[in-house]
């Protein structure tokens, strides 16, 4: 401990003196000088840590993204520690999500991704309120591309289906 001019004390302690974590612990200090000896007590606030999650199985109920649920747009979704500020940056742009008690979540607009078949990678950035850190990833699966042949062959070979063809049954 040291005291400086005025009177003030410090106490220093190390990381291996002192655990992480979240808790709280009772200090005590107590002062004896020609005066006499004499005791304070107060709580210690301890928040070393943070978390966040995102749960990217339930996007659209299943983790993946068609084009029709595209185009009503999206949410993204996890859980946080209360009172955090939660980002998510996916495509190059950074998005600040709404958190209500320990749950984020993210409503994205139609026309917000990428048409195609990808994976969309997204990264989930918290601050808890003592400003510790965390983050998270996740991965949704995009599939807004559709296509369709058609076999028409059926019809002979000039692609007309005549009465020979027809009663033998179309496919």
């Amino acid at each position: 401990i040291t005291t400086d001019e005025e009177g003030d004390w410090t106490a220093k302690f190390t990381q291996e003196e002192v655990a992480g974590g979240e808790y709280e612990e009772e200090v005590t200090v107590t002062l004896t000088n020609g005066g006499g000896t004499t005791t304070s007590t107060d709580t210690l606030v301890l928040d070393t840590v943070a978390s966040v999650t995102i749960d990217t199985s339930i996007v659209e109920t299943n983790g993946e993204i068609n084009l029709v649920e595209e185009s009503d747009g999206f949410a993204l979704t996890g859980t946080v520690e209360a009172g955090s500020t939660v980002t998510v940056t996916f495509g190059d742009v950074t998005y600040d999500a709404v958190v209500t008690g320990s749950e984020w979540s993210l409503a994205v607009d139609a026309g917000v991704i990428v048409q195609g078949e990808y994976d969309l990678n997204s990264s989930v950035d918290a601050i808890d309120a003592h400003g510790n850190t965390a983050s998270t990833s996740g991965t949704v699966a995009i599939d807004t591309i559709t296509s369709l042949t058609l076999d028409d062959s059926v019809g002979g070979e000039d692609g007309v289906v005549n009465a020979v063809e027809h009663s033998g049954g179309i496919e």
